[in-house]
């Protein structure tokens, strides 16, 4: 996570290996959205193909549990990055993004991601990486807590507030939080 407010997008953790020529590149494919407090950025089962960078705000990531609430699994801020899967696969969200405060964020889709491989290739490369390394880190410490999770059921432990602490894990590591 960034501190503070993103000045421009080389503050932007995913867009820092980048040098002026690509930072120019991808602002042209990049597009500015703003959202209110309580705004929905995107909702659960949706299919997507955009992915968000939080520039300015914060944003809740909920998921509704088994009884209908929604649960908190995470609150990302400026300098985070959500939704990079929907840009690569288009698949569905598995969670619902709604602004805390008031939030902008940039976004790109695959339409502008295609723009960008062919505008300047060598900065679609750095993203692409960038996101890569981003996903397979997530997805490293996302394997230790399921095999943490699996060694405490093994001992017995079990019960609802495991199976809420443990999705929420699950999701603030997938999310990358507690880096």
């Amino acid at each position: 996570m960034a501190t503070g407010t993103p000045r421009t997008l080389k503050d932007i953790p995913l867009f820092q290996d980048m040098d002026d020529a690509d930072v120019e590149a991808m602002a042209r494919v990049l597009r500015r959205l703003v959202a209110l407090p309580g705004e929905t950025l995107f909702r659960r089962g949706e299919r997507a193909r955009t992915m968000f960078a939080i520039v300015e705000g914060s944003v809740d990531i909920m998921e509704p549990s088994p009884d209908g609430r929604n649960v908190l699994l995470a609150t990302l801020q400026a300098g985070d990055v959500m939704g990079e899967v929907a840009l690569i696969d288009g698949g569905t969200r598995t969670a619902a993004a709604i602004a805390r405060e008031p939030t902008t964020c940039v976004t790109l889709d695959a339409d502008g991601l295609e723009r960008l491989v062919h505008e300047r290739p060598d900065a679609a490369r750095k993203l692409m990486l960038r996101l890569a390394t981003n996903l397979a880190a997530r997805l490293s410490r996302a394997k230790q807590d399921a095999n943490r999770l699996a060694e405490r059921l093994a001992r017995g432990e079990a019960g609802a507030a495991l199976a809420t602490e443990a999705r929420k894990s699950f999701w603030e590591r997938l999310l990358g939080l507690g880096r």
